[in-house]
């Protein structure tokens, strides 16, 4: 039985710019016929209101219930969470597995309102009430992370296919074509013309003083990228823009690069201020003690776990992860090559 059978509970049902709320009373009635709340300070004040009356009649506390629904359902709940009230999110994949139990199917914003009130009151359901806007700050910076080293990835993919067309075998000098080193001479010499025509001194020089890794290293790369030029003269394709797009990659990359450490920095400061709990900073220190555990892995890892506090199980924590497998069973068949449950 749910903890909250004999209380006033509240549903809502959240849109992008409005939601539907549903009231019920202690005794499972709808309390009055489901309202809209536009999602504005205004209609935030009106539904605490419309909760202190209900719970002022009933003289106990509401149980308010709502789905999580992407970020349009972060603000209400944050500003349930501020004013005190007992609010909890539950798991999009639970409402849909109850929602529309009669044989006559209706679905508007109304019925899942009550739908909603209807499972946090009478189903013993998980929800969660935990909100942490530090760890959602972080949350949002690593996925800005994960996002600008993707585009760093696909700079570096079309750097290179454009390379691979006008300049053949000028990756063969370098490891890593958007190494400082090969980005040094791309920005000296963004054309095998002019890397031809460059004095063999000044460009020894710079791969030199770039690599760190001495004269010989950089004499050999040297020849290697004269047998590029050779290459690019005789099967190279020739276009005229080849200069200006090679110097938009690399203006791209390092503001890219940049962003990304200023990213990485602002994580850093958020971990090691007082606003993260000691439990969460610890969890992150200990994740990083793992072999192939990075740091931003471990800090998105705990992100996604939020407060450990919540599983009293291990097992309890893998089936959160969805990485615990699936059951099939049926009469006396029980099958032995199960997926994972996500």
């Amino acid at each position: 039985m749910s903890n909250y059978y004999n209380v006033p509970v509240v549903g809502i049902d959240v849109s992008a710019d409005f939601s539907m709320v549903a009231i019920l009373a202690p005794n499972g009635d709808i309390y009055r016929k489901p309202f809209k709340i536009n999602h504005d300070a205004s209609s935030f004040n009106y539904l605490l209101e419309q909760i202190k009356k209900v719970e002022e009649e009933f003289a106990t506390k509401i149980a308010l219930f709502m789905e999580a629904t992407g970020i349009y359902h972060l603000t209400l709940f944050y500003f349930l969470q501020d004013n005190e009230v007992n609010s909890f999110v539950i798991n999009p994949l639970v409402t849909n597995c109850t929602k529309n139990k009669n044989i006559r199917k209706v679905k508007n914003d109304k019925t899942d309102a009550i739908s909603i009130a209807k499972l946090g009151k009478y189903e013993n359901i998980k929800a969660s009430s935990w909100l942490d806007t530090s760890v959602y700050t972080l949350r949002n910076l690593w996925l800005e992370y994960y996002d600008l080293v993707d585009s760093r990835a696909n700079l570096k993919k079309k750097l290179s296919s454009d390379l691979r067309l006008t300049f053949p075998g000028y990756q063969d000098g370098f490891s890593d074509i958007t190494g400082n080193t090969s980005l040094a001479i791309l920005e000296a010499y963004s054309t095998p013309e002019t890397i031809a025509k460059a004095p063999k001194d000044e460009v020894v020089n710079l791969l030199s003083t770039h690599s760190r890794k001495g004269i010989l290293w950089a004499q050999k790369v040297y020849i290697k990228l004269m047998m590029a030029t050779e290459n690019a003269r005789a099967i190279g394709v020739k276009y005229v823009a080849f200069s200006s797009k090679i110097q938009r990659y690399l203006n791209l990359l390092s503001a890219n690069t940049t962003e990304i450490d200023t990213l990485l920095n602002q994580i850093k400061d958020i971990l090691t201020s007082e606003s993260l709990s000691e439990a969460f900073r610890q969890g992150v220190k200990l994740l990083t003690t793992l072999s192939g555990v990075g740091f931003i892995t471990a800090v998105t890892i705990v992100c996604e776990i939020g407060d450990i506090t919540r599983f009293k199980k291990s097992k309890q924590l893998t089936a959160f992860f969805g990485i615990d497998p699936s059951v099939n069973q049926s009469g006396k068949f029980n099958s032995t090559q199960n997926k994972m449950s996500k």
